[in-house]
């Protein structure tokens, strides 16, 4: 993962969570959808 001023990252105890900066709602929304949609392709390519 590249790192963005977009979001930061906040470790759990099973993993992270990005935290998306107010001031770039754009670009985290991209990054999130973009995100979203590799996972999907990921998904459909085991089966």
């Amino acid at each position: 993962m590249e790192s963005s001023s977009a979001y930061r990252v906040v470790r759990e105890a099973d993993g992270f969570m990005l935290i998306g900066d107010p001031d770039h709602l754009d670009e985290f929304s991209d990054l999130v959808r973009e995100a979203a949609a590799r996972s999907a392709r990921n998904l459909s390519s085991l089966r």
